[in-house]
């Protein structure tokens, strides 16, 4: 908020263009890249001066200063702000290293008519690196979130054939299932996002009000039960609704956008549910990763 106040024009004083270098292709950048911004008045009456311009990064002790790539040239000797003859500062870039850079200037003015300074900043930045890739590199569409559908239950679902590493440790019997507690799932679903009342009802009416080593069980346990449904809540912006599952006997192949970048993070043995649009309400079939 501070930063956006300060780069606006103000007290009558505009700065025209901006400092942003886009992409520079490293041989540019090495050699230097200028660009230059104008200042002037937009109220003729006013007197004002310019007292200074900085770059953030020289601010500050020598200890503690940054080499900045950009660097800064006020052009003429004229340091009188006017309508007709703007002030011109000319900033550099150079740089020899693929990245991103930004700096701050900040350009100091003298209201003689109020006796103060004040200041006008503007943002110097720059990418060093292959436009050509980055124009590959960006998005084709803008993003749309996806729309979350309502889930159907899962009163009958047909397991699929796991993996064989998960079968690898013969088990003498299965975990009974620890589902979370009607009482405490209607407590979590009251909103869709976490509230300060909706904590603290969740506090006094499932959290031990001393945790203890008698109460340090229930306690995690009720914790954990949180952390599963706010799992599933995540779990539920992939969802995928219309999609074709492609048939490889004796799998079924499902494409998935974004699986490389872990959007979702999947491991092997995992459950995946899935469903015909036209099958009966609760009828689901397992497969696994």
């Amino acid at each position: 908020m501070a930063q956006s106040e300060a780069e606006k024009d103000k007290n009558d004083v505009g700065i025209q263009d901006d400092l942003d270098f886009s992409i520079v292709e490293p041989g540019v950048a090495k050699q230097g890249i200028t660009k230059s911004i104008e200042v002037r008045l937009t109220a003729p009456l006013a007197k004002i001066t310019l007292v200074s311009v900085q770059l953030s990064a020289d601010i500050g002790s020598s200890r503690t200063r940054i080499q900045s790539p950009f660097t800064v040239l006020i052009e003429g000797e004229n340091r009188r702000v006017s309508t007709l003859r703007p002030i011109k500062i000319t900033v550099t870039f150079k740089q020899e290293y693929i990245s991103r850079y930004q700096d701050r200037l900040e350009v100091q003015f003298e209201d003689a008519a109020l006796k103060k300074q004040f200041l006008i900043s503007r943002m110097a930045q720059a990418i060093v690196g292959d436009p050509s890739m980055h124009d590959q590199m960006k998005p084709r569409t803008p993003y749309v979130p996806r729309v979350r559908a309502p889930r159907e239950p899962e009163t009958k679902v047909v397991e699929g054939a796991a993996p064989a590493s998960l079968n690898a440790i013969p088990y003498v019997s299965r975990l009974p299932k620890a589902d979370i507690p009607k009482h405490l799932l209607s407590t979590l679903t009251v909103s869709s996002t976490p509230s300060k009342e909706n904590i603290q009802s969740i506090e006094r009416a499932f959290l031990p009000k001393v945790l203890d080593a008698d109460s340090h069980g229930r306690h995690l346990k009720v914790l954990l039960w949180i952390e599963e449904y706010k799992m599933e809540q995540d779990l539920e912006r992939y969802d995928m609704i219309g999609s074709t599952l492609s048939r490889n006997m004796p799998f079924y192949h499902l494409d998935i956008p974004g699986l490389a970048e872990k959007r979702p993070s999947v491991l092997t043995g995992d459950r995946i549910l899935v469903r015909k649009i036209d099958s009966e309400q609760g009828h689901w079939h397992a497969g696994h990763v």
